[in-house]
């Protein structure tokens, strides 16, 4: 694979085509365009290209395109498009483009930099018909990068915040569920969860409160109005939050007490493959946000044939530790002794479990399980 990097001095060039190997020619057009070429020779490889000055990778996969291929890569000012008055652009906005009519066979990968730091952002948009949608499915990649895949050109994207939402129901709606969502937080309303109508207000929180130690979230802030908590100790809601951060500590959703200043726990369904977590709570307002639980680690488990026993491999505890795996679908548990060495990094799996052990927690058809360890004293 190539790797081309493109830096700060090629910007300030007008007009200025640089050769970047065989195959391969990138023209500065203008200061915010990029006019990439690839020939035929070139499209059977993969190539990374990295743009205006790192903000922007763009990844072309091999047989891509059926022919030499020419893509326009425009950073956009905000004035050249219509922005949301409801989202907050954290992104430079990118506008890709083929100049000529092409067959494209597979997506094209974006990596989209956006301008804020840490974990707290929301989601990629694209341009269609005058309206920001989101993108359903991207990565995350690291603090403040964003992965997509693009299927169609032209195509238009940017990174958004979405700190606040709105939503009214009639009861009349309340015979399914009812979703709300704001940015990485979403609410489930249960089927029989209202007698009257009801207003659900959301809110993201740019100043928290005390004690965020360990949080790994945004925190966000929810009314909903028209539901009585009598009611809701009979249906609760049911949040959920996306978190963003890669280690294998459990995750619980906690909401702060006014009453006590603190942090309270709500019992928590996490999903670390999907990097999700959720809970129920009968409280018709509440402040709430995602935290790492210290003394727990969350992951993903495989499984492989290596001595049949209750035993296993871990890349971060000794041969000899004896530890407890829980399936977190069904709340199976094994006791297993750690006695060789992996998964391999790159697979970001916490334990691979010996083919006995696997068994005792799901039929090993599944392949992967999410699982909670806990290091047996």
């Amino acid at each position: 694979m190539k790797k081309i990097q493109i830096t700060k001095f090629f910007k300030i060039t007008i007009g200025l085509s640089l050769l970047l190997g065989a195959g391969f020619v990138l023209a500065q057009t203008s200061t915010s365009t990029l006019s990439l070429v690839l020939d035929n020779n070139s499209l059977a490889a993969d190539h990374d290209f990295n743009l205006f000055n790192d903000h922007l990778q763009l990844k072309v996969l091999a047989n891509t395109f059926s022919q030499n291929v020419n893509l326009t890569i425009k950073q956009l000012a905000d004035s050249e498009v219509f922005l949301p008055t409801d989202k907050k652009l954290i992104s430079e906005i990118y506008q890709i483009n083929l100049t000529q009519d092409q067959f494209i066979n597979l997506p094209i990968n974006l990596t989209i930099n956006c301008q804020t730091s840490g974990d707290f952002t929301d989601g990629v948009y694209f341009l269609q018909a005058g309206d920001w949608l989101p993108v359903e499915k991207f990565s995350r990649q690291g603090g403040n990068k964003y992965s997509i895949s693009l299927d169609t050109l032209p195509a238009t994207v940017a990174i958004f915040e979405l700190p606040s939402a709105s939503y009214n129901f009639v009861k009349d709606q309340f015979k399914t569920q009812q979703e709300v969502k704001a940015g990485s937080f979403k609410i489930w309303l249960p089927a029989k969860g209202a007698a009257t109508d009801i207003a659900v207000n959301i809110n993201k929180v740019s100043d928290p409160a005390t004690n965020t130690e360990q949080l790994v979230s945004p925190i966000f802030s929810y009314e909903a109005m028209g539901l009585n908590e009598a009611r809701l100790a009979k249906y609760p809601l049911t949040v959920w939050f996306d978190y963003f951060v890669d280690n294998y500590y459990g995750k619980e959703i906690k909401y702060f007490s006014t009453t006590t200043q603190a942090w309270v726990p709500l019992r928590s369904s996490n999903d670390p493959a999907n990097h999700k977590v959720a809970a129920k709570i009968s409280l018709a307002s509440a402040t709430l946000g995602v935290f790492n639980k210290l003394a727990t680690e969350e992951g993903v488990a495989s499984w492989y044939a290596y001595k049949g026993c209750n035993c296993a491999a871990s890349r971060t505890y000794a041969k000899g530790t004896k530890l407890k795996v829980t399936n977190l679908t069904n709340n199976k548990s094994v006791i297993v002794k750690i006695n060789d060495v992996g998964p391999e990094i790159w697979t970001g799996r916490l334990v691979d479990l010996d083919k006995v052990a696997f068994k005792k927690l799901a039929a090993t058809t599944q392949g992967l399980i999410s699982v909670r360890v806990e290091k047996v004293k």
